[in-house]
């Protein structure tokens, strides 16, 4: 038991006495009793201060017993450590007073730590060091004098060495930096030192020569033939070594390629042509498949392996002749349609800063000379009209960065003149990706210019007098609606004062169409929802519809707009139906909800709807035999509008049309 838990002890027996003297406190007992208990209790807590000093002088002793056990463990294990020092000491000293007679490297690795463990001093005279100590070298100078690229062998010696059996030797090849920080190789020969508990490699002891000197001989001799090998069989350009008999001796691919057939397929064949030391020649060449095949033949006189011969250089310049005869007959197509083209070409050099060719038409449409704006491209600027030469100039700009661009501008003629200019820009790459060149096509437009002016004018004009149309529609309308309020005013009888009013509420819904049309700054359509708000405002008016009784609602998805034959018609209906809910939906109550609704559904359909939630229609009704004349009006008009009408009587009334909105 530690200190922590004597303590815990004592405090628990304090407590329960503290617990058990209060308990006898609140018992009946005489002064006798009384006075014994205060004598037991008073020893028992005597007893407690006792245990408590037993425990902490043996908690003290305790405590001193372990330090003193831990020092004597602590000074037996530097003791032992300090003697196997000493043998190891001994056994290195040794090792090491052999190894120095040793003409070669002779080294431990160790493969698990992955450093090296003993170096003879041959180390210091093969990467000349100043002679100390290898000890003093470190246990990683070894593989930080490593070349990086040999560092991997290095690192895959636990694998390699994993399967060899004692006493078989490994050799390597790798390199080591000296102190002129050159590059030092060695051959090493290496073989399994110690091996772990489970038979693994540990450590492997080897002795490496340095090979540096023969590593460059052979080097030099492997590129320099590699080198030959490579030029003579990568170039392009055919080879033949031909000796003074003319018989060919050597042959590279490019050669044997150029006359169709294999490079020993050529070797001790007459050449078949004098052999004469030129600067340049043109050799005919009837190659198997490519037909004839034109050589540029240059010859120079050399040795080899010891006797002279002919070097016989040929390139195929078959494809460049084609090429510079098809690049002619190009050019002067081109020239040819450019000169007889109507509009302007031009092709300018951002590399010279100079216009390489401006096709006749320019004469033409510019009235100026093609000769002077090539000699003074600057020329070009003053031609344009100075409200467009910034515009012109930025635009230059962007085409220098590879941007292709499309613009409009003016030039002034010689004569004055004022033309209207297309012009389509483009950028030219080279084989780097760059733009070192613009083209150009600029189109005389300025009579669609003229007629685009004289359209835009021609339909202001109309604009104008369809808006005074509209204008005075409306007022006839309105006039025909005044009209009928004053007949209905005069008339006596219910039915006829209501038949007019509800021609007037008609001839209005009209009116608002082209009134909307007037306001609007579309002459075409109408926005459907404005109008709609502006019809029903004028009905409820009609009707003495008081404010928080009958609640109306224009319920639309997003702005939709409808055109004029389309607009009369919903006008119509929504007045129709509108007007009979207020008629006859709310006779008996006074209070409610009618609704218009225009969503826009799929295959460019609209649909509106018209609701209310007042008495609701009789279950017997039917849309398509009732006599009223609204009805059968709302019918004529759906069919107008090529749609279709369903009625919803569940909840209140609701008819919904489709049809299609046109454009």
């Amino acid at each position: 038991m530690n200190k922590n838990k004597f303590a815990q002890t004592t405090d628990d027996l304090r407590y329960r006495l503290s617990v058990l003297q209060q308990g006898v406190k609140e018992l009946p007992q005489t002064p006798e009793q009384s006075q014994w208990l205060r004598q037991v209790f008073e020893e028992l807590y005597t007893s407690l201060q006792g245990m408590e000093r037993n425990q902490k002088q043996l908690a003290s002793e305790l405590e001193y017993s372990h330090a003193q056990l831990q020092t004597e463990v602590k000074e037996h294990q530097q003791m032992e450590v300090a003697l196997v020092k000493e043998a190891l000491s001994r056994n290195q000293l040794m090792v090491q007073r052999i190894a120095d007679t040793m003409p070669q490297l002779l080294y431990i690795y160790d493969l698990i730590a992955e450093y090296n463990i003993y170096m003879n001093r041959q180390i210091f005279q093969m990467l000349g060091f100043a002679s100390s100590s290898p000890e003093q070298l470190g246990t990683e100078f070894f593989l930080e004098r490593l070349h990086p690229d040999d560092l991997p062998l290095f690192q895959s010696l636990p694998q390699r060495f994993a399967q060899v059996s004692d006493g078989e030797v490994i050799e390597q090849e790798f390199r080591l930096q000296h102190s002129d920080a050159s590059w030092r190789w060695f051959r090493s020969r290496n073989v399994v030192f110690t091996r772990t508990p489970d038979s693994m490699p540990e450590q492997i002891i080897g002795t490496a020569q340095d090979i540096t000197e023969h590593k460059f001989i052979q080097s030099a001799l492997w590129e320099s033939e590699a080198r030959l090998h490579t030029i003579v069989n990568s170039i392009s350009d055919g080879i033949l070594l031909v000796d003074l008999q003319g018989k060919v001796c050597f042959a590279n691919p490019a050669v044997a390629k150029l006359f169709g057939k294999e490079p020993e397929d050529l070797l001790e064949h007459d050449f078949g042509e004098p052999i004469v030391v030129s600067e340049t020649a043109e050799l005919g060449i009837n190659h198997p498949d490519r037909g004839l095949v034109i050589g540029e033949m240059r010859v120079k006189e050399t040795s080899w392996q010891g006797t002279s011969v002919y070097v016989v250089a040929l390139r195929d310049v078959t494809e460049r002749l084609q090429a510079a005869t098809a690049l002619r007959e190009s050019e002067e197509r081109f020239r040819q349609l450019a000169d007889n083209i109507e509009d302007i070409f031009w092709l300018f050099s951002l590399d010279s800063e100079r216009l390489l060719y401006v096709s006749p038409a320019y004469e033409r449409i510019m009235g100026y000379s093609c000769r002077k704006l090539s000699a003074a491209l600057y020329k070009w600027i003053k031609t344009l009209h100075p409200e467009d030469r910034l515009i012109a100039i930025a635009d230059f700009d962007r085409q220098r960065q590879g941007e292709s661009t499309t613009k409009e501008y003016r030039i002034v003629r010689p004569d004055g003149g004022i033309r209207w200019i297309y012009e389509r820009t483009f950028p030219i790459y080279n084989e780097l990706g760059e733009v070192y060149r613009l083209a150009g096509i600029a189109e005389d437009v300025t009579e669609r210019k003229l007629s685009e002016e004289k359209i835009r004018t021609s339909l202001k004009e109309k604009e104008v007098l369809l808006k005074e149309i509209h204008h005075r529609v409306k007022n006839n309308l309105q006039i025909i609606a005044s009209l009928l309020r004053l007949q209905a005013n005069r008339v006596q009888d219910s039915q006829a004062k209501t038949a007019l009013q509800e021609c007037r509420n008609r001839v209005e819904s009209m009116a608002l169409v082209h009134e909307n049309l007037y306001h609007s700054g579309d002459l075409s359509r109408i926005n459907f929802t404005e109008y709609v708000r502006n019809l029903t405002s004028n009905l409820f008016k009609i009707y003495n519809i008081k404010s928080g009784t009958i609640a109306f609602k224009v319920i639309v998805e997003h702005k939709i707009f409808i055109n004029l034959a389309q607009a009369v018609p919903c006008g119509l209906i929504i007045n129709e139906l509108v007007t009979n809910a207020l008629k006859h939906g709310f006779r008996q109550r006074r209070t409610g909800e009618v609704f218009v609704k225009l969503e826009a559904s799929t295959n460019n359909q609209l649909i509106l709807t018209v609701g209310n939630n007042g008495e609701p229609l009789p279950r017997d009704f039917d849309l398509y035999t009732v006599q009223s004349m609204g009805f059968k009006l709302v019918l004529t008009l759906v069919k107008q509008l090529k749609g279709k009408i369903e009625l919803e009587k569940d909840e209140g009334t609701i008819f919904k049309i489709t049809f299609i909105a046109s454009g």
